[in-house]
């Protein structure tokens, strides 16, 4: 069995490839918009297990929470985060 074949889809957060089991959420053809390139996209994402419990912890709390988290860094700590 080839390498390739033995995972179904890697995670967009870690790059890690993942099987289906291990897919915690899956986006597929969402319509959005690339602020970057201002520009439509069609969105396609698998996020593993890990990622995706990330993202929910970083969704709970709200604005609230993010700023308090903003306002606890650095400025050092936030230019480097951006970097990456």
């Amino acid at each position: 069995m080839n390498e390739k074949d033995k995972y179904d889809t890697y995670c967009s957060i870690c790059g890690f490839p993942i099987k289906k089991e291990q897919v915690g959420i899956c986006i597929d053809d969402y319509y959005t918009v690339d602020f970057e390139d201002r520009s439509y996209i069609t969105l396609s994402m698998h996020l593993c297990l890990n990622c995706w419990e990330k993202v929910k912890l970083n969704t709970l709390g709200g604005m609230k929470k993010a700023i308090k988290k903003h306002n606890e860094m650095n400025a050092t700590d936030r230019k480097e985060m951006m970097k990456k």
